[in-house]
């Protein structure tokens, strides 16, 4: 099977919106108290959970450090792509390059790894 650049992205993407809908699970948990919530933020934290492990097993296919940086600080920290740039000292074109690069390589590496 392969994987497109925006089917990547796409997957990397699904990090941030399990992990929104866990936190509003789990904020509706805490303050019904009823265990309808609790149950919906348990599958929601194993849905996050998973999409995570899936996201950290991709950048970890990345040669370079930087790379990872990037994508990670996007993805997984949830940075800005200024607060990216500024941290590791690139120009935003800087970033959004090595933002590119790293997709492309991604999605190549699971399409060499199917």
């Amino acid at each position: 099977m392969s994987m497109t650049v925006q089917e990547t992205k796409k997957m990397l993407i699904a990090v941030w919106e399990t992990e929104a809908r866990y936190r509003l699970a789990h904020d509706k948990a805490e303050h019904f108290g009823e265990h309808i919530y609790q149950s919906y933020a348990e599958v929601r934290r194993k849905d996050m959970i998973r999409a995570r492990q899936r996201a950290e097993r991709l950048i970890s296919t990345l040669d370079h450090q930087h790379e990872k940086e990037v994508i990670t600080r996007r993805y997984l920290i949830h940075q800005t792509w200024e607060e990216i740039a500024d941290v590791m000292h690139y120009s935003g074109r800087q970033v959004f390059r090595v933002h590119d690069r790293a997709l492309k390589k991604m999605s190549l590496n699971v399409t060499q790894r199917k």
